[in-house]
């Protein structure tokens, strides 16, 4: 009944969650294929056009208040729906990985496409 061919009806006939993974791992891939590029590019200090959260709405830093900020206070953009993308290449590195999946990074509307931001590193300091 199903073949190569027919996959996306199978796919179709999957429970909704399990499409969920996907685009999350989706999501998650391109995430982490952009800390990789952001790193490579400028390394560990914040920089014009990196992107800090103020609350829950992402900011683009300036050249004077990224001399301010530390790596930590950096934030990455999950791919979605009204989300503020990094405003130098790397930035411009979404549209392009999104683009060679076929995908329009400027059309993404679906409701499980949330505008989600998390920070570049983290930091645990345990007590000793």
């Amino acid at each position: 009944m199903y073949s190569k061919k027919n996959i996306v009806t199978a796919f179709g006939l999957t429970p909704r969650n399990n499409h969920l993974v996907y685009i999350h791992s989706y999501q998650s891939v391109v995430w982490n294929t952009m800390v990789s590029r952001r790193i490579k590019a400028f390394g560990l200090k914040s920089v014009e056009g990196d992107l800090v959260l103020r609350g829950t709405t992402a900011h683009i830093l300036s050249a004077e208040e990224a001399e301010n900020c530390s790596i930590h206070d950096i934030a990455m953009p999950l791919p979605g729906f009204n989300v503020i993308y990094l405003s130098h290449h790397v930035g411009e590195g979404y549209r392009e990985m999104l683009s060679a999946d076929r995908l329009d990074i400027d059309n993404m509307r679906h409701k499980t496409l949330v505008c989600e931001y998390y920070n570049l590193l983290c930091s645990v300091l345990v007590p000793y």
